[in-house]
């Protein structure tokens, strides 16, 4: 059994947890601008009402803007993420600073204006191929995996005819989160899917497969989606069992600083979980379409250092 080695956090910690907060604010403020429409106007088209408008959209950038440089952020920011490289990118095209008003103030220009210049290099950058290649990998490898989870789960559905089929969220608790790198949240769910000794719940003896997704968001920080595959299990027996890991998640594998979300306990947005039999085709659409499908969605990229080796972010179980 792993041993949990969170203690108190320390510095390099709470440090890596701002860092990987800022990496989810630029990635979302990258995103925001690339959705827009161009803001740049050229200073032959002289259109008060539009630079006017302009003007409105930047001034509600440009705090967020300052809030993402930072001492050292070329380094610190220097994660396998296509939005945060195209924002490093704009800066350095730009400017030799890291403190955004250190920029306004060599360049002798506005904040408004530094503002323009860099939403202006996003919006141009993000039009070239290597940023576009980039993204067509990433939606390319959601659906590549998709499709290779979906072929995971008719192939248990080949061997039984039926399953209680458990949706489980696991994640830590809001006060603790910050000490979970990714590192640790990975050992975390190693120990967990592989579970042995007295303190391995009887339960798993009738888990059959398993699909998991590992995730990171601001608020929740590292978390994993899962679905869980008990053979010859009624579905009412769903929620005692996504109880029963989730317990196991919260007391032994994290030792008290997880938490988890079972979603055959309250009633799930989508009827694919529960008892679902072979036979049923329509339940087992949904199961695929929605459910599994949910953990493949276009969420806000693993934080994965640049060079760092080849890092898996879901699985299934053996068959």
């Amino acid at each position: 059994m792993h041993t949990s080695r969170i203690a108190e956090a320390p510095v390099d910690m709470k440090m890596r947890s701002w860092v990987y907060t800022k990496l989810l604010e630029i990635e979302l403020f990258v995103k925001e601008v690339i959705s827009v429409k161009p803001i740049w106007l050229p200073p032959e088209i002289d259109n008060r009402h539009l630079r006017s408008l302009n003007a409105s959209l930047v001034d509600s950038y440009c705090f967020r803007i300052e809030g993402m440089f930072a001492h050292g952020m070329h380094t610190l920011f220097d994660y396998k993420n296509p939005y945060v490289r195209l924002f490093l990118t704009a800066c350095r095209n730009l400017t030799k600073q890291e403190v955004f008003m250190q920029w306004v103030m060599t360049a002798g220009i506005s904040i408004r204006e530094a503002a323009y210049q860099l939403i202006s290099q996003i919006q141009q950058l993000a039009k070239g191929n290597f940023f576009r290649s980039k993204l067509f990998a990433h939606d390319n490898w959601a659906d590549v995996s998709y499709a290779k989870a979906k072929d995971y789960v008719d192939t248990l559905f080949d061997r039984c005819s039926r399953y209680a089929v458990v949706r489980l969220d696991l994640s830590y608790k809001s006060d603790k989160k910050h000490l979970i790198d990714i590192e640790q949240a990975k050992l975390h769910l190693d120990s967990f899917l592989h579970a042995k000794g007295r303190e391995r719940p009887k339960i798993f003896a009738k888990l059959a497969g398993y699909v998991w997704r590992m995730d990171f968001g601001i608020d929740a920080g590292f978390h994993f989606h899962l679905l869980l595959f008990f053979k010859n299990a009624y579905g009412v027996r769903g929620a005692y069992y996504g109880n029963e890991f989730g317990i196991y998640w919260r007391d032994f594998i994290t030792k008290g600083i997880g938490r988890f979300e079972n979603c055959n306990a309250r009633e799930y947005r989508y009827n694919g979980i529960g008892e679902v039999n072979r036979s049923d085709i329509d339940k087992r659409e949904i199961l695929q379409s929605k459910v599994l499908r949910y953990l493949f969605k276009g969420t806000q990229r693993i934080p994965v250092r640049q060079g760092q080796r080849k890092f898996r972010s879901w699985g299934t179980g053996e068959l």
